[in-house]
């Protein structure tokens, strides 16, 4: 299709320091896509200009300096309202903590490789059960905010995969770019991403 040739996914990833980052941008490299990475510490969303940004990723990242990224994260999701948005981990808790949800310290960190169930098909993951998935993180969704819909939960967390019930904003509380079976939700993400552009 003509719409397949002129089109070029442009991408922009809140760096929120994950030490995931480069399985991430070299999952995107892979598909041909136009990676925009910003750093909450130094870029200024004054400068952005929305309309060149196709979809936004908020990439997990540690706690350090939280406030800060939190407030950028939070900037981001204003000016991106209306375009494909996925929060990835810490991305995905400040997702739940902008439209107003609450988070919770976890017992214990849940960390490495284990399955998540889907609640029901969606635009993320159709066709699947459960899927094994990497985990790194110690604070999970207490209240989930009213305009979201759980699509996955696991044994040590209740909403490891979530929707906008109006919004093209997704979160994931585990780390899809670290194996197949997540990558197939980014895959996902980027058809979204493509389709709200064309």
């Amino acid at each position: 299709m003509l719409s397949d040739i002129l089109w070029h996914n442009t991408i922009m990833l809140v760096d929120n320091g994950s030490k995931h980052l480069p399985d991430l941008i070299n999952f995107l490299r892979s598909k041909k896509i136009i990676t925009v990475r910003v750093n909450p510490f130094k870029f200024d969303l004054k400068k952005l200009r929305e309309g060149k940004i196709d979809g936004v990723i908020l990439t997990g990242g540690n706690t350090r300096f939280v406030s800060k990224k939190r407030d950028f994260n939070f900037g981001v999701l204003r000016l991106f309202r209306n375009k494909p948005v996925l929060g990835i981990c810490l991305g995905h808790e400040f997702l739940i903590e902008y439209y107003k949800g609450m988070l919770y310290k976890m017992k214990w960190r849940a960390q490495g490789y284990s399955y998540i169930y889907i609640t029901r098909d969606n635009e993320l993951i159709k066709d699947k059960k459960r899927m094994y998935v990497y985990k790194g993180h110690s604070y999970a969704a207490g209240i989930l905010p009213d305009c979201f819909e759980q699509l996955a939960w696991s044994a040590d967390c209740e909403n490891e995969m979530i929707e906008h019930k109006k919004r093209p904003h997704f979160g994931v509380q585990f780390h899809p770019e670290m194996n197949a079976s997540g990558q197939m939700i980014l895959n996902n993400f980027l058809k979204i991403c493509k389709r709200n552009a064309i």
